[in-house]
């Protein structure tokens, strides 16, 4: 268990930067669009900077929550991985079936990463 955590929380760590960036790619090209309306003379600059600012707290909400979401999920995995069998963790998962390889039986958690009141 002790060798097995650091391999584990070093793949949870790549699984949340990727999702992080991918979140972050998706919304380049037109990040930068709205930029340039903002700052070129002429156009409506007030209302592309109001929603340059919209959306690049909308792309951070969504880029945190893709990496918080990760990395719960690890500690899951994690948790399931090093349960001893017939120990704490090691119950049916609700509703029957059989334990996740290793013991566990926890279920993933839910709304581990919630997002802030009024988003």
């Amino acid at each position: 268990m002790l060798a097995v955590t650091p391999l584990m929380g070093a793949t949870s760590l790549y699984r949340a930067s990727v999702g992080y960036a991918n979140s972050w790619y998706k919304q380049a090209p037109g990040l930068v669009g709205l930029w340039f309306d903002a700052v070129e003379p002429g156009g409506d600059q007030v209302a592309s900077a109001t929603d340059l600012r919209l959306r690049l707290l909308k792309t951070s909400r969504e880029s945190v929550k893709s990496a918080c979401d990760e990395l719960t999920r690890g500690i899951t995995d994690l948790e399931r991985f090093g349960a001893a069998p017939g120990g704490p963790g090691s119950a049916p998962p609700p509703g029957g079936g059989t334990p996740p390889v290793g013991g566990g039986g926890q279920p993933p958690p839910t709304g581990g990463c919630n997002p802030p009141p009024g988003s």
